[in-house]
C-alpha cells in the first residue's frame, strides 16, 4: 500500500531552497529507493516536502540510509 510522508523544516525559506536544490542531485545518486512522487514547495518560514513511497519499507530503506544522513 503507498504511503504519504510529509516534512516540514523550518528555517530561512530561501537558504532552505538553495541547499535542498544542492542535495537533491546526491541523493537521488545514493538512494537505491525512490518515491513514487516528490514535491518540495516554499512556506512561511521553511519548506514543506511530500512523498509518496511504494510501501513503508520502501521508505524506511530510504529513511535508514546513513549516507542519506550524511548529505
Amino acid at each position: 500500500m503507498a504511503v504519504l510522508a510529509t516534512y516540514t523544516v523550518k528555517g530561512n525559506t530561501e537558504e532552505l531552497l538553495e541547499r535542498y536544490d544542492a542535495a537533491m542531485p546526491q541523493i537521488v545518486e545514493i538512494s537505491p529507493e525512490k518515491p513514487l512522487s516528490h514535491v518540495a514547495v516554499p512556506s512561511n518560514g521553511g519548506i514543506k516536502i511530500f512523498d509518496v513511497w511504494e510501501s513503508e519499507r520502501a521508505l524506511g530503506d530510504f529513511a535508514q540510509n546513513p549516507r542519506f544522513h550524511e548529505v
